[in-house]
């Protein structure tokens, strides 16, 4: 139920994240790096729980095993136990069938009951070594069994502290990755405004440019043209004086020289 609600807020975040993103910038980037980031988190705890199964350290083969350790310990206790109860029943039939016997036959029977006292004896002692061996197996397996639910228990403990670890990383991951996205959107949105300020400075030069390409071209036509002018004008000119010259116009108008024989005054 846990897992199913972490995964429902987890799932509501991304969705969130992307809509948001995709409304702001049109983009996936958001829902891929989520993907990417749940794909390599669930490649890890996949790639650690066959770790631990390898070694057979899952916690619910774990537990079955120690449920079966502990249910055959019971069952060859108890078989143990019964085969005592037999054994101490067959001890005291054969001491009451010694009494019965040593009552009818106490003098004949002395040494014969003697032997068999013994006998019983040296089984009876058998038996309670065999039952001291069994007590120490049991004792034993017993104490293996504490220490195996101890290391048990050590193991799931330091697996649910490496879950805790994994969770308060991948938050922290999550964080960390929502304050780079904040500032990776903060810079783009700087360098939009930056772009957008250097396009109108590159449209407001380059309409000066023209401009200046303009007037360049119409200083330069006005100056071919005030020099085509000028050869004109003094070729007209040059023309007109050479007239004038040759013709004795104006200026240069040829004065009348004095009839030959006049006396100057």
């Amino acid at each position: 139920m846990v897992k199913l609600q972490r995964e429902r807020a987890l799932l509501e975040h991304i969705l969130k994240g992307s809509l948001l993103e995709l409304k702001e910038t049109r983009t996936f980037n958001f829902l891929n790096d989520k993907v990417i980031q749940y794909t390599q988190e669930h490649k890890e705890e996949r790639k650690l729980l066959t770790e631990l199964a390898e070694y057979g350290l899952t916690a619910p083969g774990l537990k079955r095993e120690l449920a079966s350790s502990k249910l055959r310990t019971q069952e060859e206790l108890s078989q143990n136990l019964q085969k005592l109860a037999v054994l101490q029943d067959k001890v005291a039939k054969v001491k009451n069938d010694t009494k019965v016997q040593l009552a009818f036959l106490a003098n004949w029977e002395e040494a014969r009951s003697d032997q068999v006292c013994l006998a019983l004896q040296r089984e009876e002692k058998i038996l309670e070594e065999q039952l001291d061996i069994v007590n120490e197996e049991t004792s034993n397996e017993l104490r293996v069994h504490t220490e195996l639910q101890i290391a048990l228990e050590k193991v799931i403990k330091k697996i649910e502290n490496m879950k805790s670890d994994w969770d308060a990383k991948y938050l922290k991951d999550v964080e960390d990755k929502n304050e780079q996205l904040r500032r990776e959107r903060e810079k783009r949105e700087q360098n939009l405004s930056e772009l957008k300020h250097l396009a109108e400075v590159y449209v407001e030069h380059k309409k000066e440019l023209r401009e200046w390409q303009q007037f360049c071209h119409e200083r330069q036509v006005a100056l071919e043209k005030l020099r085509y002018e000028n050869a004109m004008a003094t070729i007209v000119q040059a023309w007109w004086r050479g007239t004038m010259v040759r013709r004795g116009l104006g200026a240069y108008k040829k004065k009348k020289s004095p009839p030959k024989g006049a006396k100057k005054k």
